[in-house]
């Protein structure tokens, strides 16, 4: 999940970003808002739907603790807690995650369900949200699965043999790419390792290949960064 690889993503991004002076003045930059970005984090544990599914033991932690770092932590601070939504399937493992998700609560932070008309709906009012001297934000730490190429995304509603139970990568692009932000940025941890519940099954679930890892590399538009585990 996010652990190691959460900071090494959120570096690579600065790295992606930090070519913007060669196609924004340096008014453009000092314009950028806090309070003109938004977030939407999801974690989904548990898939109560899909009893063949295994828990994603650290999902609902690693989403909240993202969050916690870009809302809360002074050297990041890309977003102000009041414009974040979680959409939780499960609850936090370790107690410095609870804590984190307190701190957001009282920040002003929303949590939500993560079914998926939840997902599509939060996905729907952040990408609104998000103005234009602000950046729009959209993680997911969960399941995920290959159809022909392409990654779906299982939200707690989901049930993994029924597609249309799932959102596609694509999807969520889409939605965002109609939001004011001139930036985005796309975190997606999708576990493939023991898909199912079955405890024999050790190894990485074929339907959960990973697809590549996507960058835009200006500032103006989005950055897709996918680390499956």
């Amino acid at each position: 999940m996010f652990r190691i690889p959460l900071f090494c993503l959120l570096a690579t991004a600065t790295i992606v970003w930090s070519p913007c002076e060669a196609i924004a003045d340096s008014r453009e930059l000092e314009a950028f808002d806090t309070k003109q970005s938004a977030a939407l984090f999801v974690g989904v544990r548990r898939f109560p739907y899909d009893t063949t599914l295994a828990e994603v033991r650290y999902a609902v932690d690693d989403a909240i603790d993202l969050a916690f770092v870009l809302a809360m932590d002074g050297r990041v601070r890309l977003i102000d807690p009041a414009r974040m939504i979680l959409a939780l399937s499960g609850e936090p493992q370790k107690p410095e995650s609870q804590q984190n998700l307190d701190r957001l609560v009282a920040a002003g932070a929303q949590v939500r369900s993560a079914g998926q008309a939840d997902v599509l709906t939060a996905l729907d009012d952040q990408a609104r949200a998000a103005g234009k001297s602000g950046v729009l934000v959209i993680a997911f730490a969960t399941h995920g699965v290959s159809y022909d190429g392409t990654q779906y995304l299982l939200t707690a509603s989901s049930v993994v043999r029924h597609r249309e139970t799932t959102l596609s990568e694509s999807k969520i692009r889409d939605i965002a790419s109609k939001s004011d932000a001139a930036r985005s940025l796309i975190l997606v941890d999708a576990c493939r390792e023991r898909l199912s519940a079955d405890r024999r099954n050790g190894g990485p679930d074929v339907r959960s290949a990973a697809s590549l890892i996507q960058a835009m590399s200006r500032a103006h538009g989005p950055v897709v960064l996918s680390a499956p585990a």
